[in-house]
């Protein structure tokens, strides 16, 4: 059975419904924090994968960011990895999290400093950021 997760088209539309998503959850309920911030860091996973698998990288279907990138060309790496927001991404994003209460959220987050609606609102703004396309044929297979 042929797996269309795995298409790089996919992908990046799917990176853009999840950041518009994430979006309109912001705005029309504040209080959902665990599930924009789960959209927004899904919303950079898959558009990371886009990338990677249109440059013909192999899908490991690991939910690692860092390694992700790794995958990517060497000029978004070289963007992206060391960057303040890309560390403090990739020290967020936990996959799990869809599977935490609201008032779980906070531990994740705990000695990060960071109140959650502000990552919330800043998850959101980093990964429509990313999910830009650059270049003609971005996104594509």
């Amino acid at each position: 059975m042929f797996d269309l997760s795995h298409k790089p088209n996919v992908l990046y539309l799917a990176s853009i419904e999840r950041i518009t998503a994430a979006r309109r959850m912001i705005d029309q309920k504040p209080h959902d924090y665990v599930l924009v911030s789960y959209l927004a860091g899904l919303a950079v996973e898959s558009i990371l994968q886009a990338i990677a698998l249109h440059g013909g990288a192999a899908h490991d279907a690991k939910h690692t960011l860092s390694m992700w990138l790794s995958k990517c060309p060497a000029a978004l790496h070289d963007a992206l990895k060391g960057s303040a927001e890309w560390n403090r991404v990739v020290a967020l994003w936990d996959n799990g999290m869809r599977y935490l209460s609201f008032d779980a959220l906070p531990r994740l987050f705990q000695g990060q400093g960071i109140r959650t609606r502000e990552e919330g609102r800043c998850r959101i703004h980093r990964a429509a950021r990313n999910q830009r396309p650059r270049g003609r044929g971005r996104g594509r297979s």
